[in-house]
């Protein structure tokens, strides 16, 4: 539902003709899809976690 509405705002946006894909609409803007997101948070997050935990260590 969110990701239909994500869609059709981008589409008026940019003013894209109708048989533009949404995967294409995505690809060219550069915008992470709905279900993409959470994933792309949870590397990010995951990748940060570990440079803290390097960071913590302190060398004499």
């Amino acid at each position: 539902m969110l990701q239909t509405y994500q869609s059709i705002c981008l589409k008026l946006i940019t003013s894209s003709p109708w048989y533009f894909t949404n995967k294409n609409l995505y690809k060219d803007l550069k915008i992470p899809t709905l279900n993409e997101l959470p994933k792309l948070y949870y590397f990010k997050f995951k990748f940060l976690s570990n440079l803290k935990s390097y960071s913590l260590t302190v060398i004499y």
